[in-house]
């Protein structure tokens, strides 16, 4: 948890967490999620996921709502530094982390 919470510049008690061995967990933006996490990690026999547990900033630094359209559009605005950094931190993203946003910047950008 210390490498994620350093790597995305956050303290540790703001990275989510489920260990299947003793369930325990830490969600506070979504608790809600925590039984899809748990039975997402039962199906693959993980013993444990982290993710940073952070809120949603796209719309206060965008204003714009936070969907695929809007996050190609929102990165095709980007330039030189600014688009590698973002390019960066979508490839850090572990592969088997696919979700729709993924799957568009897959198709759009090839990350």
């Amino acid at each position: 948890m210390n490498n994620l919470a350093e790597q995305e510049g956050t303290s540790e008690n703001k990275i989510g967490f489920v260990s299947m061995p003793d369930n325990n967990s830490r969600c506070k933006i979504i608790p809600s999620i925590l039984p899809q996490i748990k039975s997402w990690a039962k199906r693959r026999e993980l013993d444990a996921v982290v993710w940073t547990d952070l809120p949603s900033n796209f719309k206060e630094k965008t204003k714009l709502e936070f969907n695929e359209d809007n996050v190609v559009k929102y990165l095709r605005g980007l330039k030189g530094q600014a688009l590698r950094i973002a390019e960066a931190y979508v490839r850090k993203t572990p592969k088997q982390i696919v979700t729709n946003v993924r799957r568009t910047l897959r198709q759009e950008f090839g990350w």
